[in-house]
C-alpha cells in the first residue's frame, strides 16, 4: 500500500496541501493549497515540510497525538522521534525510525 504524506507549514507545521477546488496551472502556485489554517502563512512549494507514512500508522498517530504533537512532528520528524517514541511504549507499541533518504521523511516501524 502507499504512504500517505501529511504536508506541513514551514512555519508552525499546520497542515496544508489540502484539495483545493480551483484548476492547477502548471508554474502556478495557488496560496488556496499551502495556506495554513493555523496561523495563515503561505508557504512557498519548495519549503513544505511534513513526512509520509502507510496509512494504517498515519491513522493511528492521529489519535495518539494532540495537533499540538502533530505539527512538531510535521515540522521536523527526526527530532520530535525521541518524545513520539515515549508516547508508543507507554501504549505498548513499537518504536518508529524515521528514514531521511526520501522526500518527505517517511516513518517506519523499527525493527
Amino acid at each position: 500500500m502507499d504512504d500517505i504524506t501529511e504536508h506541513a507549514c514551514e512555519h508552525c507545521g499546520g497542515q496544508i496541501l489540502k484539495p483545493t477546488p480551483k484548476l492547477l496551472n502548471p508554474g502556478v502556485q495557488h496560496p488556496s493549497g499551502t495556506k495554513c489554517d493555523a496561523c495563515g502563512h503561505v508557504t512557498p512549494l519548495p519549503r513544505v515540510r511534513g513526512f509520509q507514512c502507510s496509512p494504517v500508522l498515519l491513522a493511528f498517530l492521529h489519535r495518539l497525538c494532540n495537533e499540538d504533537e502533530l505539527k512538531k512532528l510535521r515540522l521536523s520528524p527526526t527530532q520530535h522521534l525521541g518524545a513520539l517514541n515515549k508516547k508508543l511504549a507507554a501504549a505498548g507499541k513499537r518504536a518508529l525510525e524515521v528514514d531521511t533518504s526520501t522526500y518527505p521523511p517517511t516513518l517506519i516501524d523499527a525493527v
